[in-house]
């Protein structure tokens, strides 16, 4: 399967909340000692953790940030994998086909 094709999720149990400036992603409903406590969402993080609430793919992801942010595809690749890498590392990310 190609990358682009990889679907990924927002694992259940977590939640988006604006606080001040930033957003931040909450788990709810778990144990605090096995899960991370919270983290603090950029702009662009924000706008890929909703899309990832919807279950979208590498593609789609990819397209929606070059559609909405001002950045060559190439750059948005790399960030987009970067940051998926980061959901995984903490426990934030479901994926499908990869």
């Amino acid at each position: 399967m190609e990358e682009k094709d990889i679907t990924y999720r927002i694992r259940p149990g977590y939640i988006l909340r604006p606080f001040l400036e930033e957003c931040l992603g909450i788990p709810v409903g778990m144990q605090q000692d096995t899960e991370p406590c919270m983290g603090i969402l950029s702009p662009v993080g924000q706008f890929l953790w909703e899309l990832l609430e919807q279950g979208k793919s590498f593609g789609e992801l990819l397209h929606a940030v070059v559609e909405e942010f001002d950045v060559d595809s190439q750059t948005a690749a790399q960030d987009i994998r970067d940051y998926l890498k980061e959901l995984d590392e903490h426990h934030y990310l479901l994926k499908n086909g990869g």
